[in-house]
């Protein structure tokens, strides 16, 4: 099943989908039987937004794609959570950007089966941590991942705080645990 589609992104200026989280709802609720699928879509030039699409028939269809991170200008890692009564949690990291928002864990709720969602708040701001290449003079290098070798000679796995969530579907309260 193809959710969204992308393009090839030469310089990234194109349309990329990365970082995916997925989710069905197990509940007792009239959502039971929905799939929640979520991505970044990153499109050229630095947008970057959280986008959602549903399916109700257990994945053989989904939804058109939704925005779900209006107003934050760079954000990524989505994760899912669907809470006892059917209410879906999106969480997602917002990465700071020269003074115009903070890092922070950020979410949206939806209380009808993820037909629409509530404006995106902050859960809590952080302090950014992430992998550098220290041997480089400066120790200001950013990770290198795979491409050409870093500097020092090493190569780098790529991690950044990003945050994750989980509800119990069997628990009658709507406790949605995160962590980052």
């Amino acid at each position: 099943m193809i959710v969204a589609t992308g393009s090839s992104a030469p310089n990234l200026l194109g349309k990329f989908n990365d970082k995916t989280s997925i989710e069905a709802d197990r509940t007792p609720s009239s959502c039971r039987g929905n799939v929640y699928f979520a991505w970044s879509r990153f499109t050229g030039n630095g947008g970057v937004a959280i986008y959602l699409s549903r399916s109700t028939n257990h994945g053989a269809t989904f939804s058109t794609p939704m925005k779900v991170s209006a107003g934050i200008h760079d954000v990524q890692f989505p994760d899912i959570s669907v809470t006892n009564n059917g209410h879906v949690y999106v969480t997602f990291r917002q990465f700071g950007a020269r003074g115009q928002q903070s890092d922070a864990v950020d979410v949206v709720r939806s209380t009808d089966c993820g037909s629409t969602f509530s404006p995106p708040r902050v859960l809590t701001t952080f302090s950014a941590m992430g992998v550098i290449d220290l041997t480089t003079s400066g120790g200001t290098a950013r990770d290198c991942g795979d491409a050409p070798p870093c500097r020092s000679g090493y190569t780098f796995f790529r991690a950044d705080s990003g945050p994750r969530s989980t509800a119990d579907q069997a628990a009658t309260n709507e406790l949605v645990h995160v962590t980052y």
